[in-house]
């Protein structure tokens, strides 16, 4: 419905994991590097994102903590703040995960995310709460 929001995006993304009790429990770390032009020139930016996350399999029980920032700097001047757009985002939030049955699984998450920018609309922090039931075949 916005048709200056169309864009291009190229990314590299990387992620190592260390394996302390092989996937039952492991740290990751992860590094991306984002390039997006939108059909809109003041959207166009430049961006990378740092991710931690750390998981832990207690008997059938799968626990994930994990966090993340990122920071976006738009290449051009935004009309309505005389200056380039900035962004940066932390994300931070718990996981779990629990087996019902040989296809289903029941799954829980909490996240708290804080994006602060330049551009007084893009700047606020929210909680999100997730529950799903997964089924796998």
């Amino acid at each position: 419905d916005r048709p200056e929001r169309d864009a291009n995006n190229s990314a590299v993304d990387v992620d190592a994991y260390v394996l302390l009790d092989g996937m039952k429990r492991y740290i990751a770390f992860g590094y991306r590097l984002d390039d997006e032009t939108a059909t809109d020139a003041e959207l166009d930016y430049a961006g990378s994102r740092l991710k931690f996350a750390y998981a832990q399999q207690i008997n059938a029980l799968q626990l994930k903590a994990q966090v993340s920032l990122e920071n976006r700097d738009y290449r051009n001047v935004m009309e309505s703040l005389g200056e380039a757009r900035r962004d940066e985002r932390l994300r931070a939030g718990i996981s779990a995960a629990m087996p019902l049955s040989e296809h289903f699984s029941l799954n829980g998450e909490a996240q708290y995310a804080d994006y602060a920018s330049n551009l007084a609309s893009a700047s606020f922090d929210e909680m999100i709460y997730n529950v799903s039931l997964a089924a796998s075949f």
